[in-house]
């Protein structure tokens, strides 16, 4: 029988209310604020232990198309900054094995060490660039995650190239119900599928529970989900089309997938989805974006970087020259050198290892030709080469 994480909660709550108050017979208090303190540290003794985000994964996935994995350490680590520890879903190509490629591998044993855990999916009939992306909606479904406590454990959605300012945009506070949390929620407007008109979410980021998560996306609460299952359940939600759609529709098939889903449930829930989503609407708030990326003086010139920017969206392929020079001045802001360091060191060992023609062949952004990486990184287009 499944009880809601709401009904827990209240349990919850009840329960731990006894046994402050049972406690009190062995406690003497001068006035309410002892009892007060007494109170605040008896709840938060988990926390105090733990940490505040011990129960708290930034979802990260990526096949292995080097100019996205390659950045992998570095997202991670600044998470892990935050207290955040990262589940990352890595995809392979039918046949392909991650002990074949040497750059990839080192990639995967550096995030481990900063303490990653790490799970490989495999597709066949959605190209692996899509499977990647769509695959953080199954995040919550999979054997690692049935491993985590359903009702208190957040999986938050992000990208490889994402930095947010602050957690609190982004971790829902379930000490006040809140169980969803969409940042940037006004991002992308409305879709329609055969009819059906839906919201489109960025995927940058969504925070659930792993309950809501299952709930949400219509997966099962006892039966970890697999690749065959990932694949078969988008393709029967597109009616068999996925690989019909056109270049867009596939590079925004994961938006599309969860909108739908997240749709379907909220038609069904529209006062439960009222009582504990939160969102954030981040309109007005500058962003650091690649796109319209400063001159470095001016980026050099300020002093807090999250005073300046509510966020920032950089670009990941850190193995071009221009590109990591670029980053480096951002990097600087937000890392101790310390740990910049271990990234210089990192790529200095990880390019010899690139198999760099194959990475640019199986690239694709729909802004890769875009007029702004000669005026920002004086290179033709995204590759460095244009292609």
């Amino acid at each position: 029988m499944y009880i809601s994480s709401r009904t827990i909660f209240v349990i919850s709550v009840i329960l731990t209310t006894f046994l402050i108050f049972h406690s009190f017979n062995n406690v003497s208090f001068h006035n309410y604020y002892d009892q007060a303190e007494f109170i605040r540290g008896f709840m938060n003794k988990d926390v105090q232990e733990k940490g505040p985000f011990d129960h708290v994964y930034v979802v990260l996935s990526s096949d292995l198309n080097l100019y996205y994995f390659v950045h992998m350490p570095i997202i991670v680590q600044y998470w892990k900054n935050f207290g955040i520890k990262t589940y990352l879903m890595i995809t392979l190509k039918e046949g392909e094995r991650i002990e074949d490629d040497k750059a990839a591998k080192k990639v995967v044993e550096f995030v481990e060490g900063q303490g990653a855990a790490v799970a490989y999916f495999q597709s066949k009939k959605i190209k692996s660039g899509q499977f990647a992306q769509t695959l953080r909606c199954f995040a919550a479904g999979t054997e690692f995650a049935h491993t985590l406590d359903p009702n208190n454990t957040i999986f938050i959605t992000s990208d490889v190239d994402f930095f947010p300012s602050k957690t609190e945009f982004h971790v829902p506070n379930l000490t006040k119900g809140e169980e969803i949390l969409f940042y940037d929620k006004s991002c992308c407007g409305d879709i329609n599928w055969k009819g059906v008109k839906f919201e489109m979410y960025i995927m940058i980021t969504i925070a659930m529970t792993l309950n809501r998560w299952r709930e949400t996306m219509g997966l099962s609460h006892v039966v970890p989900v697999d690749s065959d299952f990932v694949e078969d359940y988008t393709n029967q939600t597109f009616d068999g089309e996925v690989n019909k759609m056109d270049q867009w529709g596939q590079w925004f098939l994961d938006q599309k997938f969860f909108g739908l889903k997240f749709w379907q449930w909220k038609r069904t829930h529209r006062k439960e989805y009222h009582q504990i989503i939160r969102n954030i609407d981040r309109r007005g708030k500058p962003r650091l974006e690649r796109n319209h990326w400063p001159k470095d003086e001016e980026l050099e010139r300020i002093d807090d970087i999250w005073k300046a920017y509510e966020s920032a969206h950089i670009t990941p392929g850190i193995f071009l020259d221009n590109v990591w020079a670029k980053n480096l001045l951002f990097y600087k802001k937000i890392f101790p050198e310390s740990q910049i360091q271990q990234f210089s060191e990192f790529r200095d060992s990880v390019i010899p290892l690139m198999n760099i023609t194959e990475t640019m062949r199986r690239h694709y952004h729909p802004e890769q030709n875009a007029p702004y990486w000669n005026e920002t990184f004086s290179q033709k287009g995204m590759l460095g080469n244009g292609t």
